[in-house]
């Protein structure tokens, strides 16, 4: 029932998928194309309540299957009646040449576009893997300079604070030297005035 839903929705974009050409907008409508594909093929699925979500790669490989069986079964029809009469070397000559090299021809093109596909996503995850790296470092420096600009603004408070009490002590010694001087001279005036 699934392969038979699988089947119709891909004759709907069969005319995309089948296109041999390689290029950007190409392979572009190839990849819009399986994920409609693959959408139409969840929505149903849901709406049944059969089977389990399918991605885009489980897909293609479901769809080259179904070629493969298509073309294995095109061969028992060649071999069991007596269309082909030909020697055992020509027939599978003709095997090679129709179905197995346009199958393998699929499948290789299949298995590119999911290498190409998982290559490409993987060079994303390792962008965006490498842009967190370079944020985690531009932070991490961030971080450190300000523990610096932190440290050498302490530093300086520090530096500061300490010239302060020491120009505070200066003074107390200062005044305290001062008012000794008064004292002395009190006494000394003291002392004259009784001689």
């Amino acid at each position: 029932m699934e392969r038979k839903v699988f089947l119709q929705i891909l004759k709907k974009y069969k005319n995309v998928i089948e296109i041999k050409k390689s290029d950007a907008t190409t392979l572009k409508d190839k990849d819009i194309a399986w994920n409609n594909i693959c959408e139409e093929y969840n929505e149903y699925n849901e709406s049944t309540l059969i089977s389990q979500e399918k991605n885009v790669q489980q897909l293609k490989k479901l769809w080259a299957k179904a070629i493969s069986k298509r073309c294995l079964n095109q061969r028992e029809t060649i071999t069991s009646s007596n269309w082909w009469r030909t020697t055992g070397n020509t027939l599978k000559t003709y095997q090679k040449q129709s179905c197995t090299t346009d199958t393998q021809r699929k499948k290789r093109k299949l298995l590119n576009l999911s290498d190409t596909e998982e290559n490409l996503r993987m060079q994303r995850m390792k962008q965006v893997i490498d842009q967190e790296q370079h944020l985690a470092i531009a932070k991490l420096r961030h971080e450190e300079s300000m523990a610096k600009i932190k440290e050498n603004h302490l530093k300086q408070l520090n530096k500061i604070e300490i010239q302060h009490k020491n120009e505070i002590n200066n003074l107390e010694i200062e005044i305290n030297k001062t008012k000794l001087k008064s004292l002395e001279k009190q006494y000394l005036n003291k002392e004259n005035i009784n001689l």
